[in-house]
């Protein structure tokens, strides 16, 4: 079972990721505190479990949205689990943020890429 140590060094990641790029998602204004998801906004709490543990939620974002992040972390951890059955559930944290993170670089570089070529288009 995944600890609270895990997830939060999998949303410390996150958040440093998130910081440092200053991604234009509804998660600009969140910060991950303790396996907890705190905001500015007015707040929704939800329980999700991720990995067989139970967490609280908090955020700005909808019910739906805050389940679907859960079920996202959830997934591609036992995808990564499924491939790599010897990992702890620190090291299980630490590559679900990498892939993570990977995979929302490459969205971002698609998106500047589209970006670029809508302004080439438009003249």
């Amino acid at each position: 079972m995944i600890s609270n140590k895990d997830v939060m060094i999998y949303l410390l990641i996150l958040e440093t990721f998130l910081f440092t790029y200053d991604c234009k998602t509804s998660f600009s204004n969140v910060s991950f505190l303790g396996g907890v998801i705190l905001a500015e906004q007015e707040k929704n709490k939800i329980e999700v479990k991720i990995y067989g543990s139970t967490y609280k939620l908090v955020g700005p974002e909808s019910i739906g949205h805050l389940r679907l992040v859960a079920s996202i972390v959830d997934d591609k951890m036992r995808e990564i689990k499924a491939h790599n059955q010897s990992l702890d559930t620190t090291q299980l944290a630490v590559l679900t943020a990498v892939n993570t993170v990977h995979e929302l670089l490459k969205l971002k570089e698609e998106v500047e890429r589209l970006e670029e070529e809508l302004k080439k288009l438009k003249g």
